[in-house]
């Protein structure tokens, strides 16, 4: 463990964001073995409309001291609803007894860090769990992985290090994951609309509702099937009120999105 000393303390995060459409979503190690330095590969995801330019932070708690990396941050540009690694190498090099103290249950390995994007800081913090092979595996913090559980997943029970973890293994709900990615289209839309006020409304704002209207197209045809992707471009029958002005118009045509998205949750929900 020594030998971690020599990395500088990472600065502690300057401000707490409100959710972030831009997130760590797992985390691997590569070179995890006696005498060599790990690289550990952080899985960032972007789960909005439009591309992302996100910073990537991550810090080390070995039980002893948190430690930081002395590349600092990663910069990661994200297309829409895809995911891209942020490769951070570390400046040690493993030894017997680290490797020995997280396999027999004894030592401590918490990676904790930040993605910043927009504004927003996004806070992640994934622990050691066990070894796959010769790999670590790292779950989310709050993970209790003493007690009884159920987990849909699928039939069997599994067992980990701690005791028994009984795992009644079902599918997964599809219409539930297209009701949340519905939910987040119809908020996306409500924040566009709001700078569609004369005082706000501009050139670059035209181009985010297009780009909006675009993904969210795709992302209908993706999860449901082309039928929504043309009810959701077709707006006839329904009232709206408003302007001949450029931004009253943008408005609408939001709005006439936001009632289709209304509407296909109505129908998918039970």
């Amino acid at each position: 463990m020594a030998a971690l000393a020599a990395w500088k303390f990472a600065p502690a995060p300057r401000s707490v964001g409100v959710y972030s459409t831009v997130y760590v979503d797992g985390v691997r190690a590569e070179g995890f073995t006696e005498g060599h330095s790990p690289t550990f590969v952080l899985v960032v995801r972007n789960d909005g409309l439009q591309r992302a330019q996100a910073k990537v932070t991550l810090t080390l708690d070995n039980g002893e001291q948190e430690v930081g990396f002395p590349a600092g941050p990663v910069a990661l540009l994200i297309p829409p609803g895809e995911r891209r690694e942020a490769r951070i190498k570390g400046a040690f090099t493993l030894t017997t007894e680290m490797i020995g103290r997280l396999k027999d249950g004894v030592g401590r390995l918490e990676l904790r860090g930040t993605v910043e994007h927009e504004g927003s800081i996004e806070h992640f913090c994934q622990k050691y769990s066990r070894f796959s092979d010769t790999s670590p595996i790292f779950v989310p913090c709050g993970t209790d992985e003493r007690r009884e559980v159920t987990i849909a997943v699928g039939g069997a029970v599994e067992f980990d290090r701690a005791g028994a973890v009984t795992v009644a293994k079902t599918s997964p709900d599809p219409r539930r994951t297209t009701r949340e990615t519905l939910g987040r289209l119809i908020q996306e839309a409500e924040a566009l609309r709001a700078d569609c006020r004369s005082d706000r409304y501009n050139q670059e704002t035209a181009r985010r509702i297009n780009e909006w209207i675009e993904g969210a197209t795709e992302i209908l045809g993706s999860l449901l099937d082309g039928s929504y992707r043309v009810r959701f471009n077709n707006h006839t029958g329904m009232t709206f009120f408003g302007d001949a002005s450029e931004h009253s118009r943008a408005s609408v045509r939001l709005q006439g999105h936001v009632r289709r998205l209304h509407e296909f949750l109505a129908e998918l929900t039970p």
